[in-house]
This record gives structure tokens, C-alpha cells and sequence, in this order.
């Protein structure tokens, strides 16, 4: 291929690129009616409204997190073989204790065999939903690259915050509270 060899050729090269740079955007833009009440995108990101998803709970039944809309979310991204998520587990156990039915915490167990899992929640006493995403589809959407992690969803179903690592009881009351909160 060769260059133009003037400034106008330039210039033309210049407008073409701009012309499909802008119909580009023009035809893969979110349109108004696709907005969400925040009018933004689905997005892990926070301040988006969280990506919506269903998966099969150990229960047997599905779960979709817009099910769950109206009351504040902890998405958790764990794996049985994974240290840190098994330490955490107790956390989340009595933040789902104490939440009672002002607030969810959703387990999203990656990639293993349910029985696995069921074995897994009964010998430590898990009594908060689980849901399976054996694809990792979910934990794709959501940018997963380490366990545990953890997305914090305001009751509006908009992402509050993201933590990387092992929670804690004090951390997990603070941001239930914080999510709870009627100023939000």
C-alpha cells in the first residue's frame, strides 16, 4: 500500500477515518430506551447498575440477582479449595444471621461439582443461597481474576463497592449499614 503523497490525501484519509470513528459510535451506543434508571450501563464498575444473571442455586431452583432487587446484596465469588474464601465463610454467615431478610448474601461458587459444594456448605454450616456458575460466565461479567471477591449492590441494584480478599465481620456490618442506609 502507499502513503498519499500530499497533504489532501492526507486530509481525505483524515475525514474517512473520522466518518467511520462516528458512525461506529453512533450505531453501538447504549440507546436512551436500553438506559438504566441511573443511566448508565450494566457494569461491574460501581456506580452501575449491576449485571443482571441467572444460575442454579444448590437448592435446585434458579436464582437471578434481579430477583433480589430492593434489598442490599453481598456477591460473593468463592471456590471451595480456595484458603482465604474458607476463612471468610463465618463472616458471611453472621452477616446472613443478622441481616435476616433486610439484606442477601449470595455465595456464586466458580467452576466445581455441586456435590463438591453441597458437602462443602454442610460441613461448614452455610445456610445463605449458593448458586453454581460452572462456566464462569458470571465470574467473567464481573472481572473475577482472584478468589474470594466480593461486590457490594445497593438495594437499587447499583454496584456500591468491590473487595479483593478475605472479609471480616466488622467490614462486612459496615458496609450492610452502609448499603441500608435510607441517604443512599
Amino acid at each position: 500500500m502507499k502513503l498519499p503523497p500530499s497533504r489532501s490525501g492526507w486530509i481525505v484519509i483524515t475525514v474517512l477515518v473520522a466518518a467511520f470513528g462516528g458512525a461506529w459510535i453512533g450505531l453501538t451506543r447504549v440507546q436512551a430506551g436500553e438506559a438504566n434508571p441511573n443511566g448508565r450501563p450494566p457494569s461491574p464498575n460501581i456506580g452501575h447498575p449491576a449485571p443482571d444473571f441467572t444460575l442454579p442455586a444448590l437448592s435446585g431452583e434458579s436464582l437471578s440477582l434481579s430477583d433480589l432487587r430492593g434489598r442490599p446484596v453481598v456477591l460473593n465469588f468463592w471456590a471451595t479449595w480456595c484458603g482465604p474464601c474458607r476463612v471468610e465463610i463465618q463472616a458471611l454467615e453472621a452477616a446472613s444471621q443478622a441481616a435476616g431478610s433486610q439484606g442477601v448474601i449470595l455465595g456464586v461458587n466458580v467452576q466445581e461439582d455441586p456435590e463438591r459444594v453441597m458437602a462443602f456448605a454442610a460441613e461448614l454450616g452455610i445456610t445463605y443461597p449458593i448458586v453454581l456458575d460452572a462456566s464462569a460466565e458470571v465470574a467473567r461479567l464481573y472481572r473475577v481474576n482472584g478468589f474470594p471477591t466480593t461486590y457490594f449492590i445497593d438495594p437499587q441494584g447499583v454496584v456500591a463497592g468491590v473487595f479483593h480478599g478475605p472479609l471480616n465481620a466488622p467490614l462486612l456490618e459496615t458496609r450492610l449499614m452502609e448499603l441500608s442506609a435510607p441517604t443512599r
